[in-house]
């Protein structure tokens, strides 16, 4: 392996893994995305490098296998998971209009 890109990964590998765990929301499949980018990184380094860019190679690599989820897997990674619904304080649970509207018309 060409040392250059193992010092990228070494420098730049937790930075990496940050933004592919943003982009999945789960550590295992921030991993195995990451494990993915850097794999054609690795491939293209010699081109990609020559060109000074081998972060935007990753980052890209990175947003196009969250958003594709990858060659062998559909899109599970959780990129479009809604955060939960805030409760209401008092613990008594608040009907949303649609819910209001069904029991009104019970």
């Amino acid at each position: 392996m060409d040392e250059g890109f193992e010092d990228f990964v070494r420098e730049r590998g937790t930075a990496l893994l940050r933004i592919a765990w943003l982009l999945t929301g789960h550590h295992a499949a921030a991993e195995d995305l990451l494990q993915e980018a850097l794999t054609g990184l690795a491939r293209h380094w010699g081109r990609v490098s020559s060109r000074g860019q081998p972060e935007a190679y990753v980052r890209r690599a990175l947003h196009h296998g969250a958003i594709t989820g990858g060659a062998d897997e559909p899109c599970d990674r959780g990129l479009w998971v809604s955060p939960p619904a805030a409760r209401p304080r008092s613990g008594t649970p608040t009907r949303t209009p649609i819910v209001a509207s069904c029991f009104a018309t019970l």
